[in-house]
């Protein structure tokens, strides 16, 4: 699938939601009909979205204008049917063909869709807390999307990229709602706890803090699930876990607003700086090796820079705002 065919289906979504959110104005449609006959891939994505959607009611091309005349003609009657439909519902509808397509369908699932399903993102730099319904406290961390998906019989947390850090709420209910993080990778299982969990490219790290867990990799039968202590660490892909470890400290640090290290090397202590800063952030190679430790504010990169070259034979060399390379003094 080309990057025109996912731009245009990303653009179809948002028309049908547009159109089916009992909002839509004379404007939206005329201009959803333009957008539409503008390239034959925009027509061809409204004829994807037309094909996931007949299962749970047909477009009608006239939606968006006949929602609008139902509110201005029949402001004081009461209406059949809702006044909106909810953007997860809806988004979840379309992406059920991908769940059930072809392989470069579901792909396309996995990547450009995040951002629409995700309930919860941050941005560079940024770190969010969130109270859910069930009393649970999260806390993302830069650059982190999430989706939240609580049922009758369970609650998810979908982690499509970045890091986590969880406190499970106690519910008294009749019937006992698992907490579940899904990743790419697996299922983390709460057995009541405070823990984080980072995705990365081909696996998922998990630290606890509190409490139990249950980590269960995608591909891997439940009799290879694995029981995670307080006080440790572990990594899991989805077919296997690897060895579990104590934890780093000040792994949570983040949450209050710091970068905590012991002994790391520059550079690895730059790759995870470059977490909280937009643009490039290199170390030369020759100092690539030099060991740092410390606490330092992920809220200041460029305080942190001056701060540690005061401490290492090392200058730092600013092309642009975005731009930066750390090389030796």
């Amino acid at each position: 699938m080309t990057v025109q065919h996912i731009s245009a289906l990303k653009a179809a979504t948002e028309w049908y939601i547009q159109l089916t959110s009992g909002e839509a104005t004379e404007r939206d449609l005329s201009a959803w009909q333009e957008w539409k006959n503008a390239d034959i891939a925009n027509a061809l994505a409204w004829q994807k979205v037309e094909e996931v959607t007949k299962p749970f009611g047909t477009i009608n091309a006239d939606i968006g204008l006949a929602a609008l005349d139902n509110d201005s003609k029949n402001a004081n009657k009461p209406s059949s049917k809702p006044s909106s439909v909810n953007r997860r519902q809806a988004l979840k509808q379309l992406s059920l063909l991908l769940a059930i397509g072809t392989a470069s369908w579901f792909t396309y699932r996995e990547k450009p869709w995040q951002e629409l399903l995700a309930d919860y993102s941050t941005s560079v730099g940024e770190t969010k807390k969130i109270a859910l319904e069930d009393g649970s406290q999260l806390i993302l961390n830069t650059e982190s999307t999430i989706a939240v998906d609580f049922s009758a019989e369970k609650r998810v947390i979908t982690l499509y990229k970045g890091e986590i850090l969880i406190e499970t709420g106690h519910e008294n209910l009749a019937i006992h709602r698992p907490f579940i993080v899904a990743t790419t990778d697996g299922a983390v299982t709460a057995l009541g706890t405070r823990f984080s969990a980072r995705k990365y490219a081909a696996f998922t790290t998990v630290n606890l803090y509190e409490g139990a867990l249950r980590i269960s990799p995608k591909q891997a039968d439940s009799q290879h699930s694995i029981l995670l202590s307080a006080g440790e660490s572990i990594q899991f892909s989805e077919q296997s876990t690897f060895e579990k470890k104590p934890l780093s400290a000040g792994s949570d640090a983040w949450s209050n607003g710091f970068l905590v290290v012991d002994k790391v090397t520059l550079s690895d202590f730059l790759s995870e700086l470059s977490r909280y800063k937009s643009g490039i952030l290199r170390c030369d190679p020759s100092i690539a090796h030099l060991q740092i430790s410390g606490a330092f504010p992920i809220n200041d990169i460029d305080a942190v820079l001056t701060s540690i070259a005061k401490t290492l034979p090392i200058r730092i060399e600013k092309y642009t705002q975005f731009w930066v390379t750390i090389k030796p003094a």
